[in-house]
């Protein structure tokens, strides 16, 4: 009989996962931008070179379509190193990380970064500008609508006199 040649601790050892991460700052994207905005990670692989690459995306759900991949991640099965790629309008700079803490490090740059803030403060003022707003009623608005009720209700009572004075004038068969 062939023994169990696996050590003991396989599989038992947790990492914290580039996907992890992104998706945990997603959520917060949500929660600070009042759920105007929201962020989904979008994995892809490729295949037999064992690659797989995380698109952080900024979606502005109540203005359509609109999407903003804000960056990108590529690393091998191994985790690190990793690389990181920018939207053009952020920083042409890319990252190479060999561990978690340079992830991060790297990670709160990019979030940080004067132009993704003002992409993020643009796209949320551009969604509340997307809603109309509930008109308020201007003052006095109750009294002239509680006029137009008198008065539609006067002349119904007007009608419906006439009704009964031209019902008098008919000729009885």
């Amino acid at each position: 009989m062939t023994p169990n040649l696996w050590p003991g601790d396989l599989g038992r050892q947790r990492v914290s996962t580039p996907l992890a991460v992104m998706r945990k700052q997603a959520r917060q994207l949500a929660k600070l931008s009042d759920g105007w905005l929201s962020a989904e990670v979008r994995t892809s692989g490729s295949g037999s070179n064992a690659l797989l690459q995380h698109s952080f995306v900024i979606l502005a759900p109540c203005l359509g379509e609109i999407e903003f991949p804000l960056f990108s991640v590529r690393h091998g099965m191994m985790l690190y190193p990793l690389t990181i790629s920018t939207n053009q309008y952020i920083t042409n700079a890319g990252y190479e990380c060999f561990d978690e803490e340079e992830f991060l490090e790297a990670l709160r740059e990019i979030l940080g970064a004067d132009a993704t803030r003002r992409i993020i403060t643009s796209l949320i003022s551009q969604a509340e500008d997307s809603q109309e707003p509930e008109e308020e009623p201007e003052p006095g608005a109750d009294m002239a609508a509680d006029a137009d009720t008198v008065e539609t209700e006067t002349e119904a009572e007007a009608g419906s006199a006439v009704e009964e004075d031209s019902a008098e004038l008919e000729p009885a068969e």
